[in-house]
């Protein structure tokens, strides 16, 4: 296809932080697009695909005021770019579309702020001159190819031999593997007792759906330990098979086969469930089937076609030096096996994975990662890893945690990312994180009480459910204190600031802890359990809430981060007649009308479930939980809700009372 003037004389440089200026703006980037340049209508094409609200449509943009904005091109430092093409926005007057190949760690060059709207990748082939300049390579549209297995085992090697944080010995194998077999079907796999062996073994972490899943039972444990037929096996689970041969191991963890399933009271279940930190740290590798919805597809599908555009290169003298290809962004989308409860352990607690998404496969280990199409060889030809440290990320990996602020913080950071997803039995929703709550137990002292940590009991209370999640609360699976009686999406009030030495106010205890305590109902004190009480010494006032849509407005203003659905609460001699009416959320509580201001914005845990009358607990110093008597139990509640008050107030806090709980 033609390309425009512009475009005809474009071509991607060695030079450093060079600078293209392209179309003089959005709307001759698209009318060039119109008349039929192919280039324009690829980067006007990626600008409308993007996820950012600012980019989605050309109205959008109009909009935003960006139609006239400039279109520029830049070039950063190779030695710390990712070999990525952004479209972003904002220059020094804060009006420009820019694309830029930008660094790694968020440098810009220029001196220019940018909004990133989209991005691309650069790819070359290894026989093109280019090469020796863009290190990146061409994404594999076969994830069954002899050249991405070789692949793997180069970033296995590098790993294991150049990473410390990553250095493994040989560990004991679970108490039963699968040993593979041959490639060749020579050998065919079978089930393995290890008796406590040494050995090399990868993990699957997948979804099981509920159906086409071959299990070991009592019945044919002997069967499967004779042989077990390739066949007869799921599609995922016998790519995991090909998988692990191909890398080179002879053992594989897949729960379906590895715990007998029908096992007398559920005691294998409930013995192999409690070891899964073990099971996945001492993996060498944890196969991640990401798209999959069950078990009946495969982890090496074929990709879909990736849209890409060829540009020259040139070096800094003007010389051409072959042709680099303009690739769109891997699908970055939510992915199947991020909303099963059980794999969230599973990708935590593992050593390295091996995430075979859509378009593209995600290495991950205890430095860093690497992404096929993303990153490149060095000029030694190693592998380039983009460290943890240097991504955007405030917290560790989950092995690496080595002191109690730090493992509370990432506590409460990925609760939302675990709270919403699903297990197939509502009850495994503690059991589900076993695991990792016994890892944490490495660096938090004190007893884990059913999602909580005793050590810091008044700040774990202080969850909230968000209102524009669907919620209901499930006392079968936890008292209604804990996070995990809710159904739905929790998250707690600024866990970053969560670390030593930050004295922040939601850290500033009010209330006292007397008793706290759990009923489990199996061997893992971890697991189930079927409830629990804890008793607080606190301050406590009786209220009414009511509900405005003008309030809601006025508390995102003042609040964005904070998802707040309009709720507030009044002291309990009564509630404004017209709730409608404006009210100031943010003054002293002396200072405006009593009775007519609200004391504290608040969200209940379940919609649907709004006593009229709630006591409020403060437990911080400006935030605390909303509680409803239990019939017929004296001083006994149930936990309703979150608030968060508008100011301090002392005489408050002088009327105390103790509470029970559950």
């Amino acid at each position: 296809m033609p390309r425009c003037e512009i475009c005809s004389s474009f071509a991607l440089t060695d030079r450093f932080n060079a600078v293209f200026t392209h179309q003089p703006n959005v709307r001759a980037l698209v009318s060039s697009a119109a008349l039929g340049c192919e280039l324009c209508q690829f980067l006007y094409k990626q600008i409308q695909s993007s996820s950012s609200p600012v980019s989605r449509s050309l109205a959008s943009l109009v909009a935003n005021q960006m139609i006239d904005s400039v279109i520029r091109l830049y070039r950063t430092h190779e030695e710390v770019s990712p070999n990525k093409l952004r479209v972003q926005v904002g220059s020094e007057e804060g009006n420009c579309i820019s694309l830029l190949i930008c660094s790694r760690d968020g440098q810009y060059c220029g001196g220019f702020l940018y909004t990133i709207i989209m991005s691309m990748n650069q790819l070359t082939d290894t026989d093109d001159p280019s090469s020796k300049h863009i290190r990146t390579r061409e994404v594999f549209q076969d994830p069954d190819c002899d050249d991405l297995y070789k692949t793997l085992a180069c970033w296995i090697s590098h790993c294991q031999n150049r990473h410390s944080e990553c250095y493994q010995r040989l560990a004991t194998l679970p108490t039963r593997v699968v040993d593979v077999g041959t490639p060749d079907g020579s050998r065919q796999p079978r089930l393995v007792v290890s008796e406590g062996r040494l050995g090399r073994y990868t993990t699957l972490s997948y979804r099981w759906g509920r159906k086409g899943q071959l299990v070991t039972r009592v019945d044919n444990f002997e069967a499967h330990c004779n042989q077990i037929e390739l066949s007869s096996l799921s599609e995922t689970t016998r790519d995991a098979i090909k998988i692990t041969q191909r890398l080179g191991f002879q053992y594989l963890w897949v729960d379906a086969l590895c715990i007998i399933q029908d096992s007398p009271d559920n005691d294998d279940w409930e013995t192999q469930s409690s070891k899964m930190r073990e099971i996945y740290t001492n993996s060498c590798i944890t196969i991640q089937a990401a798209i999959p919805e069950d078990c009946t597809q495969r982890i090496l599908h074929q990709r879909p076609v990736i849209e890409s555009i060829n540009v020259p290169f040139q070096l800094a003298d003007g010389s051409p030096c072959g042709v680099v290809q303009l690739v769109q962004p891997a699908d970055r989308g939510s992915r199947p096996l991020d909303q099963r409860a059980w794999t969230f352990q599973e990708a935590e607690l593992a050593f390295r994975t091996i995430s075979f998404r859509r378009d593209h496969i995600v290495f991950r280990c205890q430095y860093g990662l690497i992404v096929d199409g993303e990153r490149g060889l060095s000029s030694t030809g190693e592998p380039i890893f983009t460290s943890h440290a240097a991504t955007n990320s405030k917290l560790p990996t989950q092995l690496s945690l080595n002191s109690t602020p730090q493992a509370l913080r990432k506590w409460y950071w990925d609760i939302p990312g675990y709270s919403y997803r699903r297990c197939t039995k509502e009850d495994d929703i503690l059991p589900a994180i076993s695991g990792l709550t016994k890892d944490y137990q490495r660096c938090i002292p004190g007893r884990y009480l059913a999602g909580l940590w005793e050590t810091d009991l008044l700040y774990g209370l202080q969850w909230r459910s968000h209102p524009r999640w669907p919620t209901r609360r499930l006392l079968t699976r936890a008292p209604s204190w804990s996070w995990a009686s809710i159904e739905g999406y929790v998250q707690y009030y600024w866990p970053w600031q969560k670390r030593e030495n930050c004295e922040y106010e939601s850290a500033v205890a009010i209330s006292k802890v007397l008793e706290a305590s759990v009923a489990t109902t199996t061997k893992d004190p971890n697991g189930r359990v079927s409830g629990g009480k804890i008793t607080l010494e606190g301050p406590i006032r009786c209220a009414q809430w009511a509900r405005s849509e003008i309030w809601k407005e006025e508390q995102s203003r003042k609040d964005s981060w904070n998802p707040w659905d309009g709720t507030a609460l009044f002291d309990h001699e009564g509630i404004p007649s017209q709730p409608e009416k404006k009210i100031p959320f943010f003054e002293h509580p002396a200072e405006v009308e009593k009775g007519i201001a609200p004391f504290a914005v608040c969200l209940f845990d379940e919609d649907d479930v709004r006593p009229h009358y709630i006591e409020c607990l403060l437990l911080s110093t400006r935030q605390g939980i909303m509680l409803h008597p239990v019939e017929g139990e004296e001083r006994t509640y149930r936990r309703v809700g979150f608030f968060r008050m508008n100011g301090f107030d002392a005489e408050w806090q002088e009327q105390r009372a103790i509470v029970n709980i559950i």
